[in-house]
């Protein structure tokens, strides 16, 4: 949900659909929420204690060319750049 608007789900553990155009997103954010979520759920599927996954969502953005994106560590904004 984005704007309390359904812009996608989760099909299998290899497929997650996404359209994000209605919302006219920047593509930066639309890749870096896109393996973010990738990466929460691979942690859940795979029961995964939330640090590794957390670290594996770090080195993940890092190889994507995405270092100057943070994951904070509390509060509603927690994933920010």
């Amino acid at each position: 949900m984005y704007h309390d608007q359904k812009f996608g789900e989760y099909c299998s553990a290899e497929e997650i659909f996404a359209d994000l155009k209605q919302f006219s997103l920047p593509m930066r954010v639309v890749e870096v929420a896109s393996l973010t979520i990738g990466m929460v759920l691979y942690g859940i599927l795979n029961g995964l204690p939330q640090k590794l996954w957390r670290e594996l969502l770090r080195q993940r953005l890092d190889e994507s060319g995405f270092q100057r994106f943070d994951i904070r560590e509390e509060g509603p904004e927690r994933f920010a750049s």
